[in-house]
């Protein structure tokens, strides 16, 4: 029935032209024909209809300008034409909408003029003048507000974020997605549209490398995906859903659903989607060691990029299949393909040079080539200059302060890791940020720098405590607390170690860090006259110390407690600890940490009148010279054998 209702309603205006076009009414002749052309566009002759609104534009220009209601008319040819262009001939296109949008002005069309000027938007987009782009959006937006249609307006926003995400503006891009999905909220029926604008900013918040926001928006679109019935949205959502965990660092999550993504394309057939479903998985095996599964995703996505003519997939996946063999230790045959991969890519792909020249640095590091190892980290450096790869940047940046340190060039070292905590503070990378402030720690007391090192070592360390790492967090505090013992500030040590303490016991499993923040704090508890504390603390770092088998952790713990017990006139106990301290001590070759544990003996065996006195006391000075010991503790033995006579 629509169809012969079509036939007859194209019948009706072929005669009404012939007629028209006898009588020289050349607009309405115009007329017909733009309504031929509409009909012919209804049944995909786009070409056909091309042709129709070109002659109803001939006619309409042949019309006096004062016929009533015929610019109206003339405009809406104008803008039909220019959608049937904006394929192959878009300039023209762009010129046909921005003369409906003037016509449409002097009429007074405000919302038919604001869609003249999203068309014209479009029309410059498609060739590449993205400020003309923005221009005509932006105009568009001005009109739909002025004629109150709020859905447009929302999806005028959209068409700009999607702009600014093409200039690479992301910040600007978050914000019209997000008035867009904010305006979509107080409308009905406009799902579709609300889609495309949640995608966007899931999209924006990645780009931003807010990855958390992203995985929220991405969900929430999904979910809209899921009520449209829509197996293409999803496919897209999920692959975005899974890159955005993964880069977040939940890579088993992002894996699942790269997985799941992959089982929704089904078995055949290539696209982007499944293409970069394997990159990303390929990252993923890559990050975990596991070049055959890595190398499997990567030679997927580099069959699916070579039907799809893409090269910079194509490239991506020859970078991953380089970094491939270095897992595998290959290295030769990793830097002959990432150099074939700098010889073929245009010199505009940035994100494909800047990671074939990371991979490159990271082969010349290996083979102890550090002039080129730097040269490739500083030229990837120069090419994460996008606002999606500032994270990118502040890794290369970091690679390349540690070469520096090795090289036992702090300088160069200070000042690439201050650049890089620069950009992971401005992108909210804390992880990347605390590790850059922790080695900044090692680079600052290196150099001699106490105090900027506290800083940064404390920085860190309340970082990692927020980032439930506190492993990382008592390392940290810890290297603080020695920071300020060299400085002579035992109050602030003890407070620093107290803190490291607690990072430390937080941890899962029992760690040697600990043992070691537990001696030294008992050693200045037992200094300060903390006496309680010292015991109950030397106590625990011994029972510790003795779980992970760390003879000298013990050794040393027991000599502190055998001073204990000596002060407080538990002759046996002290006793006991000296021997137990000295016993593990002998296979130390520490003739200092000997002595002193034969010197508690024999003040022990003094106090009990044990003749074995004179002899150990006499072991302890022999050793203590050996040693260079302390003139404090050479005095001491030589006065507790001096009274013995």
């Amino acid at each position: 029935a629509a169809a012969n209702d079509v036939a007859s309603a194209e019948g009706y205006f072929n005669r009404a032209l012939e007629l028209f076009q006898a009588d020289k009414e050349y607009a309405w002749a115009g007329v017909a024909m733009y309504q031929l052309g509409t009909l012919e566009g209804a049944r995909g002759r786009e070409a056909k209809a091309a042709e129709l609104y070109s002659g109803a534009l001939q006619h309409f220009d042949r019309t006096k300008s004062d016929t009533p209601g015929i610019a109206k008319w003339q405009a809406a040819a104008m803008v039909a034409l220019g959608k049937s262009l904006l394929g192959n001939d878009p300039e023209l296109a762009a010129t046909r909408f921005d003369k409906a949008a003037a016509l449409y002005n002097k009429q007074g069309e405000t919302l038919l003029e604001a869609d003249a000027y999203y068309q014209k938007g479009r029309a410059e987009w498609e060739r590449n003048r993205l400020d003309r782009a923005s221009k005509a959006l932006e105009t568009a937006l001005q009109k739909y507000r002025e004629g109150d249609d709020q859905k447009w307006e929302a999806a005028t926003q959209t068409a700009l974020g999607q702009l600014r995400i093409a200039q690479g503006q992301f910040d600007d891009a978050r914000s019209r997605f997000n008035r867009a999905v904010r305006q979509y909220e107080r409308l009905e029926n406009v799902e579709p549209f609300e889609l495309l604008a949640r995608y966007g900013l899931a999209e924006a918040q990645r780009e931003l490398l807010h990855f958390d926001k992203a995985i929220d928006e991405y969900t929430a679109a999904f979910t809209l995906a899921e009520r449209l019935e829509s197996p293409e949205w999803k496919v897209v959502l999920t692959v975005g859903l899974g890159r955005a965990l993964t880069y977040s660092g939940d890579q088993d999550a992002g894996k699942l659903k790269l997985d799941e993504a992959l089982q929704l394309l089904g078995e055949e057939g290539n696209s982007k989607q499944r293409a970069l479903c394997n990159l990303v998985l390929g990252d993923i095996y890559l990050a975990q060691n596991d070049g055959t599964s890595a190398r499997a995703n990567f030679e997927s996505a580099q069959s699916i990029a070579a039907a799809l003519e893409d090269p910079t997939v194509l490239l991506l996946a020859d970078v991953g299949l380089g970094e491939v063999l270095m897992v595998d230790k290959e290295f030769d045959q990793a830097k002959v393909k990432l150099e074939a991969v700098l010889e073929r890519v245009d010199k505009d792909d940035l994100s494909v040079r800047a990671r074939a020249s990371l991979a490159l640095a990271r082969i010349a590091q290996e083979q102890n080539d550090s002039r080129a190892a730097h040269s490739y980290y500083d030229d990837a450096i120069k090419l994460y200059k996008t606002p999606d790869s500032r994270l990118a940047r502040g890794r290369a940046l970091v690679a390349n302060a540690q070469l520096y340190a090795k090289e036992q060039d702090e300088r160069h070292a200070r000042n690439d890791l201050t650049d890089a905590i620069e950009i992971f503070v401005e992108v909210n990378a804390q992880r990347e940020q605390a590790e850059a402030r922790a080695l900044l720690g090692s680079n600052l007391a290196n150099s001699k720098k106490a105090q900027p090192a506290i800083t940064e070592y404390a920085k860190a360390s309340d970082l990692f405590a927020t980032l439930q790492m506190p492993t990382e967090a008592g390392r940290a505090r810890l290297a603080v607390a020695k920071l300020f013992l060299a400085d002579g500030d035992v109050e602030d040590t003890i407070t620093s170690l107290l803190l490291a303490v607690e990072q430390f016991d937080a941890a899962a499993g029992e760690l040697p860090q600990n043992s070691e923040a537990l001696l030294l704090l008992g050693q200045l508890q037992f200094e300060q006259g903390q006496k309680v504390d010292a015991r109950t603390t030397l106590e625990r770092a011994y029972e510790l110390a003795k779980k992970l088998s760390l003879n000298r952790e013990q050794a040393n713990a027991l000599l502190f407690m055998g001073e204990l017990h000596e002060e407080a006139g538990e002759v046996s106990d002290a006793l006991k600890a000296f021997e137990e301290a000295g016993t593990l001590l002998v296979d130390l070759n520490d003739d200092d940490g000997l002595g002193r544990a034969r010197f508690g003996m024999g003040r022990m065996y003094v106090a009990t009148n044990d003749p074995r006195a004179r002899e150990v006391l006499e072991e302890a000075k022999r050793l203590f010279r050996q040693a260079g010991s302390s003139a404090k503790l050479v005095t001491a033995v030589r006065r507790a054998l001096k009274n013995l006579r």
